[in-house]
């Protein structure tokens, strides 16, 4: 497996040459450096280690340590190794010790290394997600309809913690809450 490092070197030696390098191996990269206010869409791969005020949508998304996201993530594979506000709809889901997630997290698969952090909702789907917007809703369209459901499956948590009696298994609405210390 080729790492993002060997990926840039190989982007900037084939624009030497004059030639573009395959779309399949492109890696756009925001530098600690930026913020950026807006959406970002894209076919490839993005490296993430300034900020991002706005949703993102691509094929493979890595957040570096200093990296962070306020808004939604629609991807294939996320590598979150920073800070995410905002709900993450990925096929594969990676979290490493140092991530931290403050949202809902739709996923096929999910990986959660001791130390990373969720404040959130996890949910296991079996759809396969496009950076396309294939199998999900726009973000707008899916993020008015989120609001209210997110508060009343907010309350009927809280109502279940509250009443130590009740028979619920931790579980709202095929949720659940997790935090991984």
């Amino acid at each position: 497996m080729m790492t993002i490092l060997e990926k840039l070197k190989r982007h900037f030696r084939a624009n030497e040459r004059g030639s573009r390098p395959n779309t399949q191996e492109r890696t756009s990269v925001l530098s600690d450096d930026l913020i950026l206010q807006g959406d970002i869409f894209g076919n490839g791969e993005i490296y993430l280690d300034g900020g991002v005020n706005g949703n993102v949508s691509c094929e493979k998304l890595i957040i570096g340590r200093d990296g962070y996201i306020n808004g939604q993530i629609q991807c294939k594979e996320a590598e979150i190794y920073g800070k995410v506000v905002g709900s993450i709809s990925a096929t594969d889901v990676v979290l490493a010790k140092t991530a931290q997630v403050i949202g809902d997290v739709s996923h096929k698969t999910l990986s959660i290394q001791p130390g990373a952090v969720i404040d959130g909702f996890c949910r296991q789907n079996d759809l396969n997600v496009s950076s396309k917007g294939g199998t999900k809703l726009p973000f707008a369209e899916e993020s008015l309809g989120r609001a209210k459901t997110v508060r009343s499956k907010q309350k009927r948590l809280k109502k279940s913690l509250d009443n130590p009696l009740s028979t619920s298994t931790g579980k709202a609405g095929g949720y659940s809450r997790k935090t991984v210390h």
